[in-house]
């Protein structure tokens, strides 16, 4: 199954988004500098979102990185809430921080990169084969999980065959009782829910998708049929 994405749908210079939109100074100094952290990445689908003169619109905020994501405050350290994230993954792409709940970290990997996002890993990896097997081992072996949100990155990113290998070996584990998947991808590419894509998601009910629209210009119309598509 196609994942929804081509190279020619990211957006990842001043160049490229200098075509579709009047770039402020700050702007393309913002995407500059800020490239070393965290590079900026857009998808064309919400490029067309953006307004194209105004540097202070919301979504534009979103993704085109700014200068101030390079500054340093002294309670840095106090307020990351993640930094001891590392003692509560008992294996790789598993965290297991409150009782009954795990995130499954399926992939790192996301189709834009949201300014205000605390994961900036520079290698992108995707749980499969024996590191797939364990994490799904060790869901199954704690009878005490009934919780398992898919998270990353963002899940859709990547084959959709083996997302869906990757929630049935899951469904197949009597004790979870809930599957969740956290995703931007209705926001980042919405072209990819087709009905194959919905029809692969339906097998594994009940399924629950946390999609986070942020602004409401994010919420928009099917460019076929102008009414927004919901997903039964």
């Amino acid at each position: 199954m196609k994942d929804g994405r081509s190279k020619n749908e990211v957006i990842t210079t001043v160049d490229q988004l200098g075509e579709l939109l009047q770039l402020a100074s700050e702007e393309q100094e913002g995407i500059r500098k800020c490239r070393a952290i965290m590079p900026m990445k857009i998808t064309r689908s919400y490029a067309k979102l953006l307004d194209p003169n105004d540097p202070h619109d919301p979504l534009r905020r979103i993704v085109i990185p700014s200068t101030d994501e390079l500054a340093i405050y002294p309670d840095d350290d106090i307020v990351d809430n993640h930094k001891d994230e590392a003692k509560y993954q008992p294996i790789d792409g598993i965290i297991h921080r409150y009782p009954g709940k795990v995130l499954l970290m399926y992939t790192t990997g996301c189709f834009a990169h949201c300014r205000f996002c605390f994961r900036s890993e520079k290698v992108v990896f995707t749980l499969s084969g024996r590191r797939l097997d364990r994490a799904i081992e060790y869901l199954r072996e704690n009878e005490s999980i009934r919780d398992v949100v898919f998270t990353g990155g963002d899940p859709f990113y990547g084959n959709i065959d083996r997302l869906g290998h990757a929630l049935a070996e899951v469904r197949r584990i009597p004790h979870v009782e809930i599957i969740r998947i956290t995703t931007r991808a209705p926001v980042y590419v919405p072209q990819m829910f087709d009905d194959r894509l919905v029809e692969m998601l339906s097998q594994f009910k009940p399924l629950f998708m946390l999609i986070s629209f942020i602004h409401p210009h994010l919420i928009t119309l099917d460019q076929n049929n102008d009414k927004v598509r919901t997903i039964g």
